[in-house]
């Protein structure tokens, strides 16, 4: 998985004689679970023959479970994990595609449950991610398959009642995804991007926010970064060249460090002077105390999503000019940032030069 949170932790794969809840130790478990197996399945297995298994407490009954990494029973399909990670696979088409399947196996259970994953050339990471800061349940195993044309990360999740939800999240050049806690609640939240042509208007980048509540995750939340980013600068345009000061200021994050400034410098840190080919010195953002009115505003063209990925808490800065009223034309750099949760308000803001973001 490319994406990384706090709450991410590879998780080390477990085969030695190590004693369960129960009693019973993990080999005794791993034969159960082999036991139920449908037989139209094999498990994966490590380079000294050992099945992958993972062993957890999946369903809260104070029980140690079982989960099998297995693939369809297949002439030519191999077995080996380390073989089927290995990154030359997505080359050989020649190879036998495997259909991947988790197996998972609550203790005492006479049956097992299985989670198909598809047709996939390789394999990619597996983690267990704790989903809240209380390290219980729910949990998720996230599995990676990969293709040339992109991957999937499948997370299988596991909240207790012996119910396994599942969430497939996109790694392509459409669509990405970003694990974090996002609302801050201590829950780890998804954030889907999906990039997609606009007839006339470049590329647009939406941002979906994915919450988890009652075992799985469910959209709560989206915009079109795009849009919205052209509006808010719109609206700065439209200030200042209505002299609405006050309200242009209202649009500049405070930072800690520009709280106790004054209007007239909040607006001097966040807009600040560039020199021109034939000037030595940058100008002030003083109009307001100058009484100069700004005749034009003239900000770049925004045709695609200028905030670098995972697009939450990060920054892009830009340059823009202004004509005064009585001809003259100055030019001033500005930075803007996305909110580290752009699903409330405000979701852009300029910064400061004090502001610690920058």
């Amino acid at each position: 998985m490319r994406n990384r949170s706090l709450f991410a932790a590879l998780l080390t794969l477990l085969l030695s004689a190590v004693a369960a809840a129960d009693g019973r130790d993990n080999r005794e478990l791993l034969r159960d679970a082999l036991a139920w197996s449908p037989e139209y399945t094999q498990p994966l297995v490590m380079e000294d023959g050992a099945p992958v298994a993972f062993f957890r407490d999946l369903n809260g009954d104070g029980e140690t479970d079982v989960i099998l990494l297995t693939v369809l029973h297949e002439e030519g399909v191999p077995r080996s994990l380390p073989g089927l990670r290995a990154t030359s696979r997505l080359f050989r088409p020649a190879d036998p595609i495997p259909l991947f399947v988790v197996e998972t196996y609550f203790a005492g259970d006479e049956g097992i449950h299985t989670v198909d994953l598809g047709r996939w050339p390789a394999l990619g990471t597996i983690e267990f991610l704790e989903l809240t800061g209380s390290g219980g349940l729910p949990v998720a195993l996230a599995v990676e398959t990969r293709r040339a044309a992109g991957d999937q990360n499948t997370l299988l999740i596991y909240s207790g009642h012996g119910r396994i939800r599942t969430l497939q999240l996109q790694e392509t050049q459409r669509e990405r995804y970003h694990l974090a806690d996002i609302t801050g609640d201590g829950v780890l939240d998804v954030v889907v991007a999906t990039r997609a042509p606009e007839a006339g208007r470049g590329y647009e980048t939406f941002l979906e926010l994915l919450e988890l509540g009652d075992g799985a995750y469910h959209s709560s939340a989206s915009f079109p970064v795009v849009r919205d980013l052209r509006s808010f600068l719109d609206q700065a345009a439209s200030h200042m060249i209505a002299g609405r000061w006050d309200e242009l200021a209202s649009l500049v994050a405070d930072g800690g460090g520009a709280g106790g400034l004054s209007r007239a410098g909040v607006l001097a840190a966040a807009f600040r002077g560039v020199p021109g080919e034939e000037e030595s010195e940058a100008a002030a953002f003083d109009h307001a105390e100058t009484g100069r009115g700004l005749a034009a505003v003239m900000l770049p063209v925004i045709l695609e999503s200028p905030f670098p990925f995972p697009y939450a808490d990060t920054r892009f800065s830009l340059l823009f000019r202004v004509e005064t009223e009585d001809g003259a034309a100055w030019l001033y750099s500005a930075t803007v940032g996305m909110a580290a949760n752009p699903f409330a308000a405000p979701r852009f803001a300029f910064l400061t030069t004090d502001n610690p973001q920058q």
